[in-house]
């Protein structure tokens, strides 16, 4: 997996998710739930999929991704 930062909606850090890894590093309170139970078990294997999945997750539950 890629390095993934997240940004709250007001644009303040979120969490991180270092490059290699599925460990997650936050800020925000209600991440950890959110990343464990939507990502545990990605359903793609492309890396290009899996950005896209993720992106498109926290931006529906209005977060930001930078990478």
């Amino acid at each position: 997996m890629f390095p993934i930062f997240i940004l709250n909606r007001d644009g303040e850090k979120a969490g991180l998710v270092p490059h290699g890894t599925q460990s997650f590093r936050i800020k925000d309170r209600e991440l950890p739930d959110f990343w464990y139970h939507t990502f545990r078990d990605i359903p793609v294997t492309d890396d290009e999929q899996e950005r896209k999945f993720v992106d498109c997750v926290f931006t529906q539950a209005g977060y930001r991704v930078i990478r």
